[in-house]
């Protein structure tokens, strides 16, 4: 058994105290600089939200960064020396002799006693020593001169410095929260006056109180639209401030501009809701209109806030009937007991009136303020139409009009097809797409069919439609809907005209209007069209001077020329009343003369059986020579000759056009001979005419 057993024991505890100590001082000191660090970061944190300019995650992460090291250097240089420190029995026995002014023989006694001191020396020298030290230590204080007065100190400023954090965190639960939440990097702000509860953007909500920070979710605006910005805030007995900014910055642009948030009244809110309820019956009662409703961002923005349960049913891109009652049941609702809950609201709304780029954008209202947040803009899709006419077959020679296919204005012929289809031409892919189709019997929606993978070409299905056969004047809007859920800033608009096939024109003429009744005078005719002529027809009505002479049968019915002369109605109209009379009733045998008919009309074809003078050939100019001799015609009878053209339309009716009336008189030689001489007298008198003006005869001076 040890005889220094009991200095041993204590220097043991003196070894232990100050190590307690040591450890004490250096765990307050970090302690007292975490602290103080936290104390730093939430006062630096704070003022920067006071004066409006929150630190963001990468400020605060460079803060904390900081903080971080100011609390390792304390720990290097304060802490980590103390828990560095090893001491041993020796070690604290020659600092009880410095302390007690005492010889050596404290710390050669306890290596004395050690297992290696046989080898030392003398035997009886170790246990002198041995004995003597034994004795000394009953009565020693190895404790004399210890102090923890600078534990105390350091223990107890990290304990006052810790319990009035501590305090300060139970008074200001929420602030302490936000601190603690900061220094995870969250984006909740410390509690203001004025509570942001709600943001929305074109209806669509990006901030909720409900959610944590107050970062509004990065959102798209489609280019060219409106940017509206809404805001909802808890109202607190009347102090809500009149108005808000939202300030807007182009991301491209150092630069902002601020766009005032505006205070809506519990009035205009009501009367907002109720203008929303109007336009939701109009697409009930129109479903053509429902879409317009559904992607409206002002009956968005409207409902977003003050009835969120009533936008929820028109998120679909087209939504049906029993969404829209859905949501005009929840409208109804709200302004059966407005206003309720809405009451502890106040409302701001605000509007860039275009968007035509990205932007960054922050609100402010009284105190409160969101994070910066991106709005991104997207373009819309652009479309182009592709309108191909197909002619009917009778026209299929015709040359294309030099007109651009996309153009959305065209004229066709009656019957012909018109191929219409559709290419977003900025490469976006369209999810839908529709025409409706404007006639005089009304409108009818038709859905566009995707003609490619990739869903940039769309054209009109293969059913009946207006454009089938077009046989009326047709208006057309379309619209799509893009993979990000927009559609055209406005429909393109068109319509398809009729382009008239005009009836066709003929004339004839011959040298002698006085002829001998044997005679075979020589009649020119022009005819013209633009397609072709079907049927070329000369009909001849005999007016008699005698009729007894003559074969029986004179009609006593009105001549043809008589009526349209008596009717002043022209050549068409004439030609309309020949058709109804079996004018047009052509011989079979080209140049050979039908029997004479009860009215003493004959008539003779022009073109022979399955003959037309096709486009290339018109106008075609031609002669006919027309025996007068089957006729019996004597002195005095009158000829009237007609042309009848019909023009060619395919399997359609051609249209009739009847000339002026030819007349030809029929006369004895002599009578020829006179009309030939003043022919001949009127050539002269034209040809001296001519000479004067071109030498300026007769002209006044």
């Amino acid at each position: 058994m040890s005889r220094l057993r009991t200095l041993r024991g204590q220097l043991n505890a003196l070894r232990r105290a100050r190590r307690f100590v040591r450890w004490s001082i250096g765990g307050a000191s970090l302690l007292l600089a975490l602290v103080w660090v936290l104390v730093a970061i939430f006062a630096l944190d704070y003022a920067f939200q006071a004066f409006g300019a929150s630190l963001n995650e990468v400020q605060r992460a460079i803060l904390l960064v900081l903080g971080a090291l100011v609390v390792g250097l304390s720990f290097h240089f304060f802490t980590r020396p103390l828990l560095g420190v090893r001491e041993s029995q020796i070690d604290v026995a020659l600092m009880v002799e410095r302390r007690q002014e005492i010889d050596s023989d404290l710390v050669a006694a306890l290596q004395f006693e050690s297992p290696d001191a046989a080898r030392w020396g003398s035997s009886q020298l170790e246990g002198a020593v041995i004995e003597y030290v034994a004795n000394l230590g009953s009565g020693l204080d190895v404790f004399a001169g210890f102090s923890r007065s600078q534990m105390a100190r350091r223990a107890g400023a990290a304990t006052v410095s810790a319990a009035l954090v501590v305090g300060l965190a139970l008074l200001f639960p929420q602030h302490a929260q936000v601190f603690f939440q900061r220094l995870l990097l969250g984006a909740q702000h410390y509690p203001t006056r004025t509570e942001i509860q709600q943001v929305a953007i074109n209806g669509r909500t990006l901030l909720k109180y409900d959610l944590p920070g107050v970062r509004p979710e990065a959102t798209q605006c489609a280019q060219g639209r409106p940017l509206v910005f809404a805001v909802r805030c808890a109202q607190r007995s009347g102090d809500a401030p009149q108005a808000g900014t939202a300030r807007v910055s182009p991301v491209s642009l150092a630069q902002h501009r601020d766009v005032e948030l505006r205070l809506l009244s519990l009035d205009e809110r009501r009367v907002q809701l109720e203008a929303a309820r109007d336009r939701i019956e109009q697409a009930i009662a129109d479903p053509e209109s429902a879409w317009d409703v559904a992607t409206s961002d002002e009956v968005a923005t409207l409902l977003a806030l003050d009835a969120p349960a009533a936008a929820r049913p028109l998120a679909d891109s087209l939504p049906e009937a029993s969404a829209l009652a859905a949501a005009r049941d929840v409208l109804s609702e709200v302004l059966s007991s407005w206003p309720g809950s809405a009451a502890e609201t106040a409302i701001y709304v605000g509007s860039v009136d275009r968007m035509i780029e990205p932007v960054e954008y922050k609100l402010v209202v009284g105190d409160a303020w969101t994070d910066p947040s991106l709005v991104d803009m997207i373009p819309l899709p652009i479309v182009e139409t592709r309108l191909v006419a197909t002619p009917p077959n009778y026209a299929a020679v015709e040359v294309p009009d030099a007109a651009d296919a996309s153009s959305r204005q065209i004229s066709v012929l009656e019957g012909s097809q018109v191929d219409v289809a559709i290419e977003c031409t900025n490469k976006k892919r369209l999810t839908d797409a529709w025409l409706i189709a404007r006639t005089k019997d009304g409108q009818t929606r038709y859905s566009l069919k995707q003609q490619d993978s990739d869903g940039f070409r769309w054209a009109l299905g293969s059913e009946e439609t207006p454009f089938t056969q077009i046989t009326d004047e047709v208006h057309f809007e379309i619209q799509v809907i893009d993979s990000d859920g927009l559609h055209l800033e406005s429909p393109l608009r068109g319509f398809v005209r009729l382009k008239a096939d005009r009836p066709p024109g003929a004339v004839a003429s011959t040298v002698l209007r006085v002829v001998l009744p044997a005679a075979r005078p020589v009649i020119n005719y022009r005819v013209t069209d633009d397609y072709g002529i079907a049927r070329l027809l000369l009909h001849a009505q005999i007016e008699r001077e005698r009729p007894e002479l003559h074969a029986e049968g004179s009609s006593s019915t009105d001549s043809l020329g008589d009526r349209a002369a008596d009717d002043n109605t022209p050549a068409s109209s004439a030609a309309d009343s020949a058709s109804s009379q079996s004018l047009s009733a052509a011989s079979s045998d080209e140049g050979n003369v039908e029997p004479a008919t009860p009215d003493e009309r004959h008539t003779f074809a022009l073109l022979a059986p399955g003959q037309m003078l096709r486009r290339d050939g018109l106008p075609h100019d031609g002669a006919y020579s027309l025996d007068l001799s089957p006729m019996n015609l004597v002195k005095g009878d009158r000829i009237k000759l007609y042309l009848e053209a019909v023009d060619y339309r395919g399997d359609r009716p051609g249209a009739t056009f009847l000339s002026d009336p030819l007349v030809l008189e029929v006369s004895d030689p002599s009578g020829v001979y006179a009309a030939i001489l003043e022919a001949d007298e009127r050539t002269e008198q034209r040809l001296t005419d001519i000479n004067k003006l071109e030498l300026g005869i007769g002209e006044t001076p």
